[in-house]
């Protein structure tokens, strides 16, 4: 790669990372690992979370989903990631701050590797239904 090729690549880089900084929803980059690789600042805003909090699904189960029980009814209904997109779910997330708010995930795959997760909060729209 050539130096004109480096530099056009970073370029893109940041372009893309200020897109997913800025985005008005929250999101998460992940790995078929089930390693957290991101998390966008409305992530954090809203849920508490940092990636330093949430580094890999384990970590993100226990304190997105502390009853054990319920965890199991999520990871139960988690769809493969083997297909370009998902289908929307509706979970209840325990924030860092304590309260719980519905989230609708959806995911996006990027390549074989790595997914995006897509996340709407859902709990004032449900209160009003």
């Amino acid at each position: 790669m050539d130096l004109e090729e480096e530099k056009k690549e970073k370029k893109e880089k940041i372009r893309f990372q200020r897109v997913f900084d800025r985005l008005p929803m929250p999101i998460a980059i992940s790995d078929n690992d089930d390693r957290n690789l991101y998390v966008n600042p409305k992530f954090t805003e809203i849920l508490g979370y940092t990636i330093e909090d949430v580094p890999d699904t384990e970590s993100w189960s226990k304190l997105a989903y502390p009853d054990p029980e319920y965890e199991e009814i999520v990871t139960a209904k988690t769809p493969d990631i083997s297909s370009t997109i998902t289908r929307p779910r509706i979970n209840e997330v325990k924030c860092k701050d304590g309260t719980i708010r519905s989230l609708q995930f959806q995911d996006i795959s990027i390549d074989d590797n790595e997914f995006i997760t897509i996340l709407e909060d859902v709990t004032e729209k449900l209160k009003t239904e």
